[in-house]
């Protein structure tokens, strides 16, 4: 993360507050999917 990005820098804490909203949000889709490819691969055998 940004060393620079102090409570005085709002510009440097919002880059912040985005990346790990956009990195949780990749994380939350991905853990998302690994449940469901072995189900939608073994659906689409039967």
């Amino acid at each position: 993360m940004d060393p620079g990005g102090r409570v005085g820098d709002p510009r440097g804490r919002l880059g912040e507050m985005w990346t790990w909203v956009f990195a949780r949000s990749a994380l939350d889709v991905i853990t998302g999917l690994v449940p469901v490819i072995p189900i939608a691969s073994s659906a689409a055998f039967l």
